[in-house]
Formats: C-alpha cells, structure tokens, sequence
C-alpha cells in the first residue's frame, strides 16, 4: 500500500468549515449512474443507479449531526469513519489529503476538502474509487483531485494525485496497482473530470498503446440532502453497499464462465515463482 505521510493535524479556516466553497454545503449527495464498458473479447456494458455521499471532511462529525440516522460520531445505518478511508487510522481526512497533496505535487491545497464515496452503511463498506475534491482557498476552482482506488477482494488501495489548477480536465497515468484480475496492470489510465457543481461527471478510460480496453464514468446530479431525505434514500437505495458488492462478484462470474482471460495478482505471482 502507498505510503501517506503523517505530520501534526491541519485544519483550515473555520469559516472554510463551516461553509465550504460557494454553493457546495457542507452535506450533499450526488445521485446517478455509474457506467462500467469492456471493449473485449466483446462489447459488455452496464450502468447501475447509485447515490454517493459528498461531505466537507473539515466539517466532520458535527455535519451529520442534524440528520437521521446517519453519524459520523458513532453507530448509525449510515456512518462515515475516518479509518474507512486513506491510511485506515482515525485521523481527521482533511490533514491527510493535503499532506499527500503536498507530497506528490509541490504544494499544499490550503482551499476546502470535499469527500465523494459511499459510506459505511448497515456496517457494510464498498468503495472502489473515492474521490477527493481540493478547492482553492475561495472555493471558486479546482486546487487538485486524489483518486483512492481500493482493489477487490485484496483490499489494497492506490492514491492517484491529479493536478486541477492547469486549464486541461484531463489527464493519462500509468496504471499502478492491480485492480480486477481481467485486466492486466501495464495499461494506462486516462481520466477526465467535471468540476462539482449541480452536475458532476468523471470517467476513467483503461487504454493500451491508444486502443480502449474498458472505461467507467460516473455521471451524477447533486441533491440537497434534508433530514428527510437523508432516510427516504435508504429506501430508494436499499443495502446499496452490498448490491453493488454482490453485483461486482457476480459479473466477475459470468466473465471467469465466458473464458475471458484471468491475470493472477503481481503478488501471487512472486509467491508462484520463489517456490
């Protein structure tokens, strides 16, 4: 897993708390679709409807307070939990993505930090990609965006820094870290994002020498989240977490039936080779 340093906790303002960048409230949720497309052997795609949280994280846990059944201080069916994310320690979020920030491009983020993930809910947690937001200090544009992959089922994660102040939404990475065991790691990622405001887009294209393999984009409205609101999407959503999980595993069934071709983890490999 990729190292994250850890110097003494950071807060910004709390004004920047309180408030967050203009028009983005401190709780929101983004509702929508998350398209998945494999190009090959054959054309495959399917696009489920989800919701994702999007949360201030320097504004964590009193934010949460004022809506049922979600906490960020205790059990609830909803629960955000520092460890859930980053390096899996209670450390307050905001610190850390601006510590990362700060060590991959030069610069520390000093604007608002925003959270796009699914939470924790009825102790259930399934989060392939969560997204972190990072604001100038006015909250007016984009400072950087951290991509945190989590693979299945291995439970590693992989931290992709993406630098939002230049006037281009797009950008290609190599792809760092064994993700799905039908897609080998020597591709390249190539990400193209929106900045968050009523509609939010993001979509990441697996690419090798050019030619598309698979792509997944996330296309979303943001949503006012009201105490009510914060129970009825339980119910418009039931046990996401665990659909979306259970869906991943079955569709990785079908393939493994189809024969598409399975890349063991680098790890397994080693393992394989050293006896």
């Amino acid at each position: 897993m990729t190292a994250l340093l850890a110097p003494p906790d950071e807060r910004v303002t709390a004004h920047a708390s309180a408030h967050g960048p203009r028009d983005h409230p401190a709780v929101a949720m983004y509702e929508g679709t998350v398209r998945h497309r494999r190009f090959a052997p054959t054309l495959r795609e399917f696009a489920p409807k989800l919701f994702l949280a999007y949360l201030d994280v320097d504004a964590l846990p009193a934010s949460l307070d004022r809506l049922p059944l979600w906490s960020a201080r205790r059990p609830a069916p909803v629960r955000f939990r520092p460890r859930d994310f980053l390096g899996g320690t209670d450390r307050p979020l905001g610190g850390a993505v601006r510590d990362l920030v700060q060590a991959r491009l030069g610069r520390r983020p000093t604007g608002p930090v925003h959270l796009l993930a699914q939470l924790r809910t009825f102790g259930w947690l399934f989060n392939p990609l969560a997204v972190y937001y990072c604001w100038t200090p006015d909250g007016r544009a984009l400072d950087a965006i951290v991509l945190e992959v989590t693979n299945t089922p291995w439970g590693q994660r992989h931290w992709y820094v993406l630098d939002a102040q230049s006037n281009m939404a797009t950008t290609k990475t190599a792809k760092e870290m064994h993700v799905s065991p039908f897609l080998p790691t020597d591709l390249d990622y190539r990400i193209t994002w929106t900045v968050p405001d009523a509609e939010l887009n993001l979509r990441i294209e697996v690419e090798r020498d050019r030619t598309p393999v698979f792509d997944a984009e996330l296309a979303l409205r943001r949503t006012a989240i009201s105490r009510g609101r914060a129970v009825t999407v339980l119910a418009r959503y039931p046990m996401l977490p665990q659909r979306v999980s259970a869906g991943i595993y079955a569709r990785a069934a079908r393939l493994f039936a189809r024969g598409v071709p399975v890349y063991r983890h680098p790890s397994r490999r080693r393992e394989r080779s050293s006896r």
